[in-house]
């Protein structure tokens, strides 16, 4: 859930949390994301003029599980400090900018254009 520390999965050879790299970090779980999808996550991280890194999809079981996806896809976005920034089960264009204002301090919860993610089902 937003604020908590990221949780790790083992992913391959190594762990999920060590591929990671600098900066705020895009993770769809699940299978079948739209490559349309991740490149609007992908150019919304890059506009926010944040220090980010990549947007990737993960479709390992074991992760997908942990955060919550082994039903239904859903996109994390991660702070660099390695907590939950936002999530959601469907990102619609804005979410995710509007989630970097709020985690970076450019906005307040409240103020127009800011999301946390949409209700978890």
């Amino acid at each position: 859930r937003p604020g908590a520390a990221a949780p790790d999965a083992p992913l391959g050879a190594g762990w999920l949390l060590d591929r990671l790299g600098r900066g705020f970090v895009g993770l769809w779980f699940g299978r079948g994301v739209e490559p349309r999808d991740l490149a609007m996550v992908a150019a919304e991280l890059k506009a926010s003029g944040l220090p980010a890194g990549k947007v990737a999809p993960v479709e390992s079981d074991t992760a997908c599980r942990r955060y919550g996806a082994e039903h239904r896809p859903a996109f994390y976005l991660v702070r660099p400090d390695g907590h939950v920034a936002a999530r959601w089960r469907t990102v619609r264009s804005g979410d995710v900018g509007g989630a970097l204002a709020l985690a970076s301090g450019r906005s307040a919860p409240g103020q127009a254009g800011t999301v946390v993610g949409a209700p978890w089902p």
